[in-house]
């Protein structure tokens, strides 16, 4: 990964699990950023200076907005939605888990957290977002590619060769 020591936000109203979390990642060599609600971690995240996060912690309840209204928020926006979220509660109940995927969460921690298991998790976090930047970036410069394409004839022998070209071109445009 080109970035050895990524930005991670992790957004908690909990002054003492901001700072645990912080501290833990740090050993790690990962910069932390802290915000103390949905509220304050939506406007850093559209802050210009900030620098791109790679993932974010996310407790699921705090005053003003919580985790499952920040992350819908994450979610809508083109940009921001593919930023893993590691959603935490200290709640075990399955049913908020499996919601928490559902509505797009990259995984969720039950608190207290196993240093671990929290170093695997984010780690994973990171690397997938590194992989979709990179497809990304791809399909962008295919895009570009393919917009400067005024005339194309193609030829293909079997069906396997006309379904590989139709997903090439349905992908490009």
């Amino acid at each position: 990964m080109p970035n050895t020591h990524p930005h991670l936000l992790v957004v908690d109203d909990d002054e003492l699990n901001q700072d645990v979390l912080r501290r833990t990642l740090e050993l790690e060599s990962h910069k932390v950023l802290v915000a103390g609600d949905g509220e304050e971690a939506w406007a850093l995240l559209q802050d210009p200076a900030t620098p791109p996060i790679q993932a974010i912690l996310l407790d699921r309840m705090m005053p003003r907005l919580d985790g499952m209204g920040l992350l819908q928020r994450l979610q809508g926006h083109p940009r921001l939605r593919r930023i893993p979220v590691i959603l935490q509660t200290a709640d075990p109940n399955p049913s908020l888990i499996a919601e928490s995927i559902r509505e797009g969460a990259f995984y969720h921690l039950t608190k207290p957290f196993q240093r671990d298991v929290l170093y695997t998790v984010v780690e994973a976090a990171v690397r997938e977002r590194h992989q979709l930047e990179e497809v990304h970036q791809r399909l962008e410069a295919g895009t570009r590619a393919a917009s400067l394409l005024s005339q194309a004839e193609f030829r293909f022998r079997t069906p396997e060769e006309g379904r590989a070209l139709a997903t090439l071109l349905s992908q490009t445009c």
